[in-house]
């Protein structure tokens, strides 16, 4: 599709027209439409954003447009390019580079949620901003960060109470390049237990267990155990 990228393809063009044709069985304005150069024709650039666990997600753009969940428990997508989806409490959508957004989001339940937010240039993901456990300790958090083109500052702004006030300032937990967002080798942890020893693998006497986790690529976020299975 001339002049058309992967995240806008269903508005981009003829498109439209071609589909509304398809599907009532009438012949499509499909001159011009495809070109030859698909490699050019798919590559994209933009920004996804997810968030995971009990939040929504909103984007506005500087023109006040919105895609996300409604009020009144309905669905709209009025951002040209923009596209979402969601898998339980699970939400994706991506937001291509012609645009400013502001990305928001408002606690279904408590507990904690994480995000994620990738960067891709000529389809290919160039860094990974993750943010890890953010806190939603009332019905009314809200959460709220900017999506920008050159963007420096990716401070997640976190309103505890839906006062207004931004009170919590919420750092990436973890910042990968494009090699990093690539490693799917989990790391290795380590326990090494230090004691008196028994019989059969058993200790007498009080007992220390240190972790050490290693990573080939990534590094490691965090470590979890638990004592009781």
């Amino acid at each position: 599709i001339p002049n058309g990228v992967h995240s806008s393809l269903p508005s981009t063009g003829s498109v439209p027209e071609t589909i509304a044709s398809l599907l009532q069985d009438q012949p499509s304005p499909t001159s011009g439409l495809v070109t030859s150069s698909a490699d050019k024709a798919c590559s994209f650039s933009g920004t996804s954003v997810s968030y995971h666990s009990p939040i929504d997600l909103n984007i506005y753009d500087v023109q006040g447009r919105h895609t996300g969940p409604t009020k009144d428990g309905g669905f709209e997508n009025n951002i040209p390019g923009v596209t979402y989806d969601y898998i339980e409490d699970n939400k994706f959508a991506f937001l291509p580079d012609s645009n400013t957004y502001t990305v928001t989001g408002n606690a279904t339940g408590l507990g904690t949620f994480d995000a994620r937010v990738t960067t891709y240039q000529n389809s290919e993901p160039t860094q990974e901003y993750y943010y890890n456990e953010v806190p939603l300790t009332t019905g009314s958090t809200t959460a709220q960060f900017s999506v920008a083109p050159n963007q420096t500052d990716h401070t997640l702004l976190v309103d505890p109470t839906g006062s207004g006030t931004f009170s919590l300032h919420v750092q990436p937990s973890s910042v990968l390049n494009a090699s990093q967002i690539e490693d799917t080798v989990p790391p290795t942890t380590i326990a090494t237990t230090s004691g008196v020893s028994g019989q059969h693998g058993w200790y007498i006497s009080n007992t220390s267990i240190a972790l050490a986790a290693t990573d080939d690529n990534a590094g490691v976020l965090r470590m979890m155990y638990s004592l009781d299975g």
